[in-house]
């Protein structure tokens, strides 16, 4: 087996997690959001948490963008309060949220530890669905950001191309001038992270936190519910 060159790391649930800071950012939107102050914010979010997974699974079959997966959630949410939102207004309230859901993102020391000891060993890269300025948002508020040269930080805002697209993972090898047999992907997704890397050739290990069932995958290198288990595959 070829020796690892180049590990790709997903970000979102991967590196940075939606528990740690999704919630309490969403219900301070809605408490400064015009559209939604004068409403309820728990029971906003707890619509929004009932309509996610309907459009969560749409973003998941590539039906909708990850754009109209944050849009048609919000927009049916504040439906059932008798509430009408253009798309450009639900944009608006995403990026406000986004720019909130930064201050909630703390470094982990244990994690910068792990990127300090392979940043040394490895070259280091991030494949990611998402606007630039979130995902480079939360890079930095993790405390990530050194660990990762410009030209590997691959978001599909900037690439035109959403995972599992395969020229997303093209542009990741090729910004690092390294041929798929030598790089390693890290993910969360298994549509994203496993299967899309795996149609390049490129070796995956599946980051399963939540007890999943892996599917047999021929790229599929290992699966881990903790970061500190990556360095069995390296």
């Amino acid at each position: 087996m070829a020796p690892v060159k180049l590990i790709l790391f997903d970000l979102d649930d991967t590196l940075v997690h939606f528990d740690d800071y999704w919630g309490q950012s969403l219900l301070e939107a809605f408490r400064r959001h015009p559209a939604t102050r004068d409403l309820d914010a728990q029971a906003l979010y707890d619509a929004t948490w009932k309509h996610n997974a309907v459009y969560e699974a749409k973003y998941h079959r590539q039906e909708i963008t990850l754009r109209d997966y944050w849009n048609f959630r919000l927009i049916r949410t504040l439906a059932e309060f008798g509430r009408e939102i253009e798309v450009e207004d639900a944009d608006r309230f995403n990026r406000m949220h986004q720019t909130l859901s930064l201050a909630f993102i703390k470094p982990d020391p244990a994690t910068i530890d792990l990127f300090a000891k392979w940043s040394r060993r490895y070259r280091l890269g991030i494949v990611t669905n998402g606007t630039t300025s979130w995902q480079m948002g939360k890079l930095e508020a993790s405390g990530l950001l050194p660990y990762f040269s410009p030209e590997l930080i691959v978001i599909s805002e900037q690439a035109g191309f959403e995972k599992p697209a395969p020229e997303i993972y093209a542009q990741a090898l090729a910004a690092a001038g390294t041929a798929e047999e030598h790089a390693l992907f890290v993910g969360d997704s298994w549509s994203n992270d496993v299967v899309g890397p795996g149609r390049l050739g490129i070796r995956a290990v599946w980051f399963n936190k939540s007890g999943g069932q892996a599917q047999p995958q021929s790229n599929l290198a290992g699966v881990i519910s903790r970061l500190e288990e990556l360095e069995a595959y390296l």
